[in-house]
Order: C-alpha cells, then sequence, then structure tokens
C-alpha cells in the first residue's frame, strides 16, 4: 500500500469565476470559506503535501488558507485557463509525490470517505489515473499518478488536462461513490445556496447517494422496492406532520426509509444497518435506522423521525400499501399457538397503532386514506 506521505495534492484556486461574478474561493461557507473547506477535506485524510495553487485575487487567497499551514503557488498565466494551473501545481510538487489529487476550489461538498476510496483504489489497482464516479459521470477529485506529469508539463497552448489524460485511458480505473459532491460545484449563485444547504445536511446522504449505497452494496431488488415504497408513505407522513408545525427532518426521514433495511441478510439487521452508516458518517439516519423494528412508542409520545419511519414500514407490504390490520394478520395467525411470540407481535402492532394515532391527532388526516393516495412520483 501506498504511503500517504507520498501522496499529494493540489487544489486550483486562480481563475476568474465570471459566471459567479464573485470570487468563488473565498465566499463564506461553512465556517471560514468555499476554499478552506475544499482544504478540509483533503487534509481530514491524512494528506499532508498539500498545494493551493492562486492566481486572481492571489493576495487575499493567502491570507486565508496560510492559516491553514499549506503552501500556495502563484500561477501568473491564471488568465490562460485552468491548464496552466494544473501544470504549475504539478512543477510544485516533490519528487517523493507519487501521485496527486486534483480539486478544483469550488467543489466543498466531496466527503472524506471519497477520497480514501479513491486512494484504495489506486493502491489495488496501480493505474495512471482513478476517477471517481457517482451515477455514471466521473468528478473530482481524480488521483493522477506521476507517470502522467510528464505528458502534462510537456502540454501545449491548445492542450486541456481531459485532452491529455485521454492518453491514458488503457491505463486508467473508476471507482464508483456514494457523493454527489464529486459532480457539485459552485459555478452560479444558485449553485452556491444548493451547496450551503447540502452542507448543512452532510450527515445524510441525499436519495441518490442511498441509492448509489444499495448499488454499491448489490442489495436485492425487492428490499430496495421496499425502501423506495417505505420512503414516499414516510415523505407523506413528513408533509403532514410539518404543516402541523412538528419538527421532523425530511431529509433524515427519506434517508432511513431508504436505507432501514440496507443489512436486512445480516442477523439483527436493524443495527447492523445502523453500524454501516455509522461508520461512513450520516451517524443522524443511523440512529434513526437502529431503533425502526423496536421502538417502545406509548400514547402521547413525541413524534419523530423514527416514529414515522416505523409506521411507514408498517404500513407497507413488500412494495404495496396496507392498512396495519393488513400487515400484522398473518402473524397475528401464524403464532396463536406462541404464546411469547403473540405478545411480541401484538407489542409492535400496538405501538404502530399509537403512533398513528398520535400523528392523525396532531394533522387531522386520516393515515389510511394518506395513503391510499397511492405511491406516485418522485421522491
Amino acid at each position: 500500500m501506498h504511503s500517504l506521505n507520498n501522496i499529494g495534492a493540489v487544489i486550483l484556486a486562480a481563475g476568474l469565476s465570471t459566471r459567479m461574478q464573485q470570487f468563488k474561493p473565498l465566499l463564506p461557507f461553512a465556517e471560514g470559506t468555499v476554499i478552506e473547506q475544499a482544504i478540509h477535506s483533503i487534509l481530514s485524510c491524512g494528506i499532508k503535501q498539500l498545494t493551493v495553487v492562486t492566481g486572481f485575487h492571489s493576495a487575499e487567497v493567502v491570507q486565508v488558507v496560510g492559516k491553514l499551514h499549506v503552501a500556495c503557488i502563484v500561477n501568473v498565466n491564471y488568465h490562460q485557463g485552468m491548464f496552466f494551473s494544473v501544470m504549475a501545481g504539478l512543477q510544485s510538487c516533490d519528487e517523493s509525490t507519487e501521485a496527486i489529487l486534483l480539486l478544483p476550489g469550488d467543489m466543498p461538498l466531496v466527503k472524506r470517505h471519497t477520497i480514501r476510496r479513491v486512494i484504495r483504489a489506486y493502491d489495488k489497482s496501480g493505474a495512471d489515473v482513478v476517477y471517481p464516479v457517482f451515477e455514471g459521470q466521473r468528478g473530482h477529485p481524480p488521483l493522477i499518478s506521476r507517470r502522467c506529469f510528464p505528458a502534462i508539463l510537456q502540454g501545449g497552448p491548445t492542450d486541456t488536462l481531459r485532452t491529455i489524460l485521454s492518453r491514458f485511458e488503457p491505463a486508467a480505473a473508476e471507482v464508483e461513490v456514494m457523493d454527489a459532491g464529486i459532480v457539485t460545484d459552485v459555478d452560479t449563485p444558485a449553485d452556491y445556496q444548493d451547496a450551503i444547504r447540502r452542507y448543512a445536511l452532510r450527515h445524510c446522504p441525499t436519495v441518490s447517494e442511498c441509492c448509489a449505497l444499495l448499488a454499491r452494496l448489490k442489495t436485492p431488488s425487492h428490499i430496495v422496492k421496499h425502501g423506495l415504497a417505505v420512503a414516499k408513505v414516510a415523505q407523506k407522513l413528513a408533509i403532514c406532520l410539518r404543516k402541523a408545525g412538528v419538527e421532523c427532518n425530511q431529509d433524515y426521514i427519506l434517508a432511513a426509509a431508504i436505507l432501514h433495511d440496507i443489512a436486512k441478510r445480516r442477523p439483527n439487521h436493524a443495527q447492523a444497518g445502523s453500524r454501516l452508516l455509522s461508520r461512513i458518517g450520516y451517524q443522524p439516519v443511523a440512529n434513526i435506522i437502529s431503533g425502526h423494528t423496536d421502538i417502545w412508542f406509548q400514547a402521547g409520545d413525541p413524534i419523530n423521525e423514527a416514529a414515522v419511519l416505523y409506521l411507514a414500514d408498517k404500513l407497507v407490504q413488500q412494495d404495496s400499501i396496507v392498512t396495519l390490520q393488513e400487515r400484522f394478520q398473518p402473524a397475528l395467525s401464524r403464532y396463536g399457538a406462541e404464546p411469547q411470540s403473540l405478545a411480541a407481535v401484538r407489542r409492535r402492532l400496538s405501538w404502530a397503532e399509537a403512533i398513528q394515532t398520535q400523528i392523525e391527532s396532531v394533522t387531522g388526516v386520516v393515515v389510511d386514506n394518506l395513503c391510499h393516495r397511492g405511491l406516485e412520483g418522485e421522491l
């Protein structure tokens, strides 16, 4: 395995930000700026060789990132395009650098586990270039081997990084990631506002990220269909609760509903799924999933995200809407001669009934009528 000491990173922050009409790297973001968040994404993975390439507004960038103790170099040809910044970044690399991660400075949402996955793919494949891929689209940061450096540094005025790296395509590799951040930049004011919203939800996967995770784990289609159906029911319940003034995070509920059976094939699947999601940084969603089989809900208890998931799960049989009686009747009949098992089934039914009653009381909506309007439309 390659040492992280031999993996470098170059962050590009020299451009003119024409479409934004403000200088993107220094826009406020999280606890600092866009460029600082991009730097934190790299440093959090243990990368020590990191260079920021500046150009336009160079002095201001150096002032901001200098406190992070990373190197800055100036691309005096920044007005000629990004490729000259790439070359400047490579020229600054130490001779011991085996490969570099290349990240535009306006991409603050790349997740730490994505960068680690790209590095592991490089270790396993020995590829000249490793590209992270989300929903079939290559994104940033690619990991570029030193074997590509000479071709890049010898590039001419009409070359781009894309055209030069295309020469190495036979020795390139792709790695699927569950991270929309690799294809998310802040080119426009709308992009910027969306990135701020997504950062606030950084511990919650989007619907597309949930689906990518399920695909990566080769989750059987019937489990995926069930999760998506539960998510649509949960979404309806969450919308009604929000209109009634009940604070429930709809994004957390959707993600938890889609992923609640992600470890269905394992013993104690709720806890197994919770641990899996916790490891990749989705702790709030993990917390909701951990209790989706046993919630111990009583009449009058406050409705929260876990309660919404619990009820939604019980209102879906496979991928079809059912009532609680329809869902539980087979189990009640099956365990009629087994007192202990029958008591457990009745207990779970009572929790679901209590949650449904509480939601109906708060919202004034009949849950069965709401759910049976169908599951059409996108999440």
